[in-house]
């Protein structure tokens, strides 16, 4: 999958369950990229977790924290440029 369709997939998915208007933060994980959504106030909600979207397959899933696999994880990602159409501006 390319990185342009993971972030629209990403961005359809926060859309839809927090709407959402960019993201947070994008991260490199090796074979998945991490993204978080980001609402137009920046407002915190609680429980609201991150996706991953896997590079070979499209397949989106949850990433839980706290979890000590992803803690390890997020020891060795990568922080990815946030494209401009996915930027949040306060």
């Amino acid at each position: 999958m390319k990185f342009k369709s993971a972030c629209e997939k990403a961005m359809n998915y926060f859309q839809k369950e927090y709407g959402d208007i960019g993201f947070y933060s994008i991260k490199d994980l090796g074979d998945r990229w991490l993204f978080d959504g980001a609402s137009a106030q920046s407002e915190t909600i609680y429980d609201k977790q991150g996706i991953t979207i896997d590079k070979n397959t499209g397949k989106l899933d949850l990433f839980y924290l706290p979890n000590d696999k992803n803690f390890e994880l997020l020891e060795d990602a990568v922080d990815i440029v946030i494209p401009e159409e996915y930027k949040v501006t306060a």
